[in-house]
């Protein structure tokens, strides 16, 4: 069971507005900047299964490495 983080501010910049999709290891949050109208997408794993993080840790480097205006841009 995860917790929720809608109406949290997370990582001291990011409201959380609500909840966007859920898998098998994560939960992927609506978000808006503080002092700011651009949203983001954030995703939080919901298991911490040494197989689930290395596969967030390689999604991440794929998404650094791409460019496209139809694939969700890595921010940070």
């Amino acid at each position: 069971m995860s917790i929720s983080l809608i109406d949290e501010i997370f990582g001291g910049k990011y409201d959380i507005k609500g909840k966007i999709g859920e898998g098998g290891s994560g939960i992927v949050y609506l978000a808006k900047k503080l002092n700011s109208t651009e949203r983001y997408a954030i995703k939080t794993l919901s298991t911490e299964e040494e197989n689930a993080i290395k596969l967030l840790e390689r999604e991440t480097q794929n998404l650094k490495r791409l460019n496209h205006q139809n694939i969700v841009r890595f921010i940070e």
